[in-house]
């Protein structure tokens, strides 16, 4: 099975203006830069935001 490309990026509009990409990049940020722990909440968070992201560019 071949693997999909990513989504052309002019075809997404899930962070339609410049604040909110700055804000959800300010976000992922901060995640990674706790060390999170795996099963703590906001690990948690983090994987459902990677995940989802990923599996709506990929899959």
């Amino acid at each position: 099975m071949a693997a999909r490309s990513p989504k052309a990026s002019h075809d997404r509009d899930d962070i339609e203006s410049d604040e909110k990409h700055r804000r959800a990049l300010r976000t992922v940020s901060m995640l990674i830069d706790l060390d999170l722990a795996r099963g703590s909440l906001d690990g948690d968070r983090l994987v459902a935001l990677v995940l989802g992201q990923y599996e709506a560019t990929f899959m």
